[in-house]
């Protein structure tokens, strides 16, 4: 219960966070035995400067095997910290965003293994934050994302779409 409290209080104290969908594809040497995966999660951010945001992110991430429908196939939830920064220095425009992290729960199973994925995760990302208001803000990026685990490392590239909700503005630095 204590453990539960203290992610709810993080969450309260938040400055900004964006609900996030993505839609992604498994590269490597495993990748060609999934289809086109799809993703959720939400992101909580502390504006440090103008320019830079220090980042949470906690997602959700699934994929079946090609031409199952989810019987089988690869489901991570990546928890992540990292650093999204402007290039223009105004809090919209060009982003980059590298993260590390540890996906805490996972699942495979297709041809090869049926096991439980847990290890360290990075990823690196870069996109575009349109400046559509004072409060909300929506983006579209990339992010290449890695989770290291006993059965070998699983890799994806995802198109993200965001929308930012701040509850506090960035002006006030």
């Amino acid at each position: 219960m204590k453990k539960y409290l203290f992610i709810a209080s993080i969450f309260l104290f938040a400055l900004s966070a964006n609900a996030q969908v993505e839609v992604l594809k498994f590269v490597g040497k495993k990748g060609s035995q999934y289809g086109i995966g799809f993703g959720a999660g939400l992101k909580f951010g502390f504006p440090v400067s103008e320019a830079a945001t220090a980042t949470f992110d906690a997602n959700v991430v699934l994929a079946s095997v090609k031409h199952e429908n989810f019987e089988r196939g690869i489901a991570l939830i990546p928890i992540k910290i990292g650093y999204l920064y402007t290039l223009n220095q105004t809090g919209s425009g060009v982003y980059i965003e590298p993260q590390v992290g540890y996906c805490v729960y996972g699942a495979v199973s297709n041809d090869e293994m049926d096991k439980k994925v847990t290890g360290f995760d990075w990823a690196i990302g870069a996109g575009y934050l349109f400046e559509t208001g004072r409060r909300t803000q929506y983006g579209i990026g990339l992010r290449y994302e890695t989770v290291y685990f006993n059965g070998g490392p699983a890799s994806f590239i995802a198109l993200r779409l965001a929308s930012f909700f701040s509850f506090k503005s960035r002006e006030s630095y």
